[in-house]
């Protein structure tokens, strides 16, 4: 029996389309020499490059049978709502490989800071700096404001 083609997802009406719709390894390439960048409950979030154009994202690579098709859409919606914004990590592309035996892929903008909580409690004073707090709460206030 022939493996069902990916899709795309139907929330993802405002991204431009692909002529032809395929799996996330025909169009991405995962580093897997570094460690992944994050993992939680549902998945694991890797470096990965756009074969087509030589960018680098961030692939958010979500198991389907931890994460609900229903959450995974929700996500989805949200990420689409916010829209672009320098202070918001966007998504790029939503894949489902899921009707192949695969994963959800979610292609989001690569944000290189590192994590806000890492900083807040890996300061090398022991805590935050007023300066750095001002700079972060700024930073969510535009990111609110303007969304």
């Amino acid at each position: 029996m022939d493996a069902k083609p990916a899709k795309r997802s139907k929330l993802m009406l405002n991204l431009p389309p692909t002529s032809v719709i395929v799996g996330f390894a025909s169009s991405y390439e995962v580093d897997t020499r570094r460690e992944p960048l994050g993992e939680g409950a549902f998945g694991t979030v890797r470096l990965c490059i756009d074969t087509a154009t030589g960018k680098t994202y961030a692939a958010k690579i979500l198991n389907p049978t931890k994460a609900k098709t229903a959450d995974m859409c929700f996500e989805v919606e949200i990420m689409r709502e916010l829209g672009t914004h320098a202070h918001i990590v966007g998504l790029v592309d939503s894949i489902d490989d899921t009707g192949s035996g695969g994963a959800w892929h979610l292609i989001l903008t690569l944000a290189t800071g590192g994590e806000v909580f890492e900083r807040l409690v890996g300061s090398a004073e022991g805590h935050f700096s007023e300066r750095d707090a001002a700079a972060v709460v700024r930073a969510i206030i535009i990111s609110i404001t303007t969304s």
